[in-house]
């Protein structure tokens, strides 16, 4: 079983790989300053790219930037698994599209220190 899997991260934004069957998660990279997480969807991102892990090491500075990650993840076996996300500052996780309006599986925004 596939499924989509799309965290969005204020300061770091995670998901997996756009296309089906592709290796690799899909990641956009933004720079802006946010209290909250944007519409990525309507922003531009100032680069992209493609990473075998969810990280921050494509970044271009240490502070006011988001990533958000997208691709596809195999489910190897039926049974229950738990979804999660850490950050300082914003993030959310969704399990099938992502939409600004979408309701997250985690929801984690907003300026906090690290949870």
């Amino acid at each position: 079983m596939k499924l989509l899997l799309l965290a969005v991260i204020s300061t770091f934004l995670v998901g997996i790989s756009a296309v089906q069957g592709a290796q690799g998660l899909n990641y956009k990279y933004y720079e802006g300053t946010w209290s909250l997480l944007p519409d990525f969807n309507a922003l531009t991102p100032a680069k992209t790219g493609t990473s075998t892990t969810p990280n921050l090491d494509p970044r271009n500075k240490e502070k006011r930037y988001g990533f958000l990650y997208q691709g596809f993840i195999t489910i190897p076996a039926a049974g229950n698994y738990t979804f999660e996300t850490v950050s300082d500052d914003g993030s959310k996780l969704y399990i099938g599209d992502y939409g600004y309006n979408t309701v997250a599986l985690v929801n984690n925004d907003g300026l906090h220190g690290h949870q």
